[in-house]
């Protein structure tokens, strides 16, 4: 009698272990010297010039300013990837199904890539910005957010399965993904505030325990939360990775079978998880800001950014291992 053959399937509870290794590494990173992100905010900006060179595009940099084809771009922190390389690392050297010399060499080609790709992001954006400035915030916004999400989260599962699949039924998938994540994310930005006044209301009963301030509440206010707690008022603004829950929503969209009640009540756990974790992260911003003041609120949305980008694959490995656990019997055994 043979072994019976199967899959070993990653336990839903892994994720959550995931997501405070993601939290463990930003902060850990975040205290890093000034220097080391100077010099990675240079490597971003020489890839992106390289890669403008490549295409044909007039590529200058100066300082933190990078022009293309004229257009001048302040690249900041959150424009270098750094977040998407630390999450993408983490995500391969904590996959245990494979061995620790195959995650090790997957790091070695992954880190490089996003740094490629990212730099494709910038000047993609920069020619944007030369044709309208509405166009370079759609399109800035919109990459960064969404589609360059999915692009990281590709390369991971490229990495998992150890091929590259591209028969109809994975391009049809793949589509799926990308179109449902796109019409979700038009959905929230497009009603901003009404999603942003729905987070501030729940982040409002959050703020109140975190704070112990049964006073202290939040609001959305044309692109900003303004808040107040422990009787100091302060502004943070409406972070567009709250929208994270446009990404999750395509990646679990074809999950969906008719009659597989397990996999929709995951998905439903999972979406609320999400936005209601969005609004904890809010309160605890205007907390930080209004409490501790400016210099702990930039670390603390420092950690916060990497918690956002990491949540919509969390609850979606979530959502695919419970599925697996609750299908066991269902796996055919050869023998």
């Amino acid at each position: 009698m043979d072994a019976a053959v199967c899959e070993k399937n990653t336990k839903p509870e892994a994720g959550m272990l995931f997501i405070l290794l993601v939290a463990a590494s930003v902060a850990v990173t975040s205290l890093l010297p000034p220097a080391f992100f100077t010099l990675w905010r240079e490597l971003a900006i020489k890839g992106a010039s390289l890669m403008g060179a490549l295409t044909g595009m007039t590529v200058t940099s100066g300082g933190d300013i990078l022009t293309v084809n004229g257009f001048p771009m302040r690249i900041i922190h959150e424009c270098t990837a750094f977040n998407y390389v630390l999450i993408l690392s983490t995500a391969i050297l904590f996959y245990p199904r494979h061995t620790l010399q195959y995650r090790l060499a997957g790091v070695l080609v992954a880190a490089p890539l996003v740094v490629i790709l990212n730099a494709l992001r910038l000047v993609i954006s920069g020619f944007a910005g030369t044709v309208s400035m509405n166009l370079f915030n759609f399109v800035h916004e919109y990459l960064w957010v969404a589609l360059f999400s999915l692009l990281i989260f590709g390369i991971w599962k490229v990495w998992v399965d150890k091929r590259l699949v591209l028969k109809k039924t994975a391009i049809t998938q793949i589509a799926l993904v990308v179109v449902a994540s796109s019409a979700f994310f038009y959905l929230l930005t497009s009603q901003s505030p009404t999603y942003g006044s729905m987070l501030a209301a729940v982040a409002t009963a959050a703020l109140k325990l975190i704070a112990l301030d049964p006073g202290a509440e939040t609001a959305y206010v044309s692109g900003d939360i303004l808040g107040h707690a422990k009787g100091v008022a302060c502004t943070v603004p409406f972070n567009l990775d709250y929208c994270n829950v446009a990404v999750l929503a395509g990646l679990v969209l074809p999950l969906q079978r008719k009659g597989d009640m397990k996999t929709l009540g995951l998905t439903l756990f999972t979406v609320v998880s999400a936005l209601l974790l969005n609004a904890i992260l809010m309160a605890s911003s205007v907390y930080q800001m209004a409490v501790h003041g400016k210099k702990a609120f930039d670390a603390y949305m420092t950690i916060q950014h990497g918690l956002l980008l990491a949540v919509p694959f969390v609850l979606w490995w979530i959502v695919t291992s419970g599925a697996k656990e609750g299908n066991k019997a269902d796996i055919p055994v050869r023998r």
